[in-house]
């Protein structure tokens, strides 16, 4: 885990890796939204997907920083995170495949 002696090189790859992970997914999320409805409505789709993604960033990070707080540990939010981040991603795999 990251502590006050971690080097910054390290922190500076991981906070890359995590950009690149957004930047990748970001784009998919509002072309998926935006194919999914009629030219006239694109607007109101990609301002959804907007609001959408925002407040579950705003809840994620009140969340997770409750689990933390409560616990004391950091690597009790990371595993939840990561748990809901595979259970989100199972259902949606599972879902889309008939689509």
């Amino acid at each position: 885990m990251l502590d006050a002696t971690t080097p910054v090189a390290v922190v500076a790859v991981l906070f890359l890796v995590m950009g690149a992970g957004m930047g990748l997914a970001l784009p998919a999320t509002n072309l998926v939204a935006l194919a999914a409805v009629p030219p006239e409505r694109s607007g109101v789709a990609s301002a959804t997907v907007n609001a959408a993604r925002q407040t579950g960033t705003a809840l994620g990070v009140a969340v997770l920083g409750t689990i933390v707080a409560s616990s004391g540990r950091i690597t009790t939010g990371l595993v939840v995170a990561g748990v809901a981040t595979l259970a989100v991603s199972v259902v949606l795999a599972t879902r889309m495949r008939g689509e």
